[in-house]
């Protein structure tokens, strides 16, 4: 991830067990079903990385993500 580009972050509150919040945000298979298809693989583990594209509406836009904390559920 470039230095010279900031990231973008997104907070969200959610009426659900944060159980189940912690799965649809963990769980790659999860993941892939409710939002990025694209996704190969994902960990929650610090340091992990991937890097995947989604095209929308003519555009393409690479979605980079590298794990920096871990805090479950």
């Amino acid at each position: 991830m470039s230095a010279e580009i900031e990231p973008i972050v997104v907070e969200r509150i959610y009426e659900a067990p944060i159980s189940v919040v912690w799965e649809a945000i963990t769980d790659s298979e999860k993941m892939r079903r409710w939002y990025f298809t694209e996704m190969t693989d994902f960990r929650p583990e610090v340091g992990f990385e991937t890097e995947f594209t989604v095209h929308h509406e003519g555009q393409d836009y690479v979605h980079q993500w590298k794990v920096t904390e871990v805090v479950p559920e």
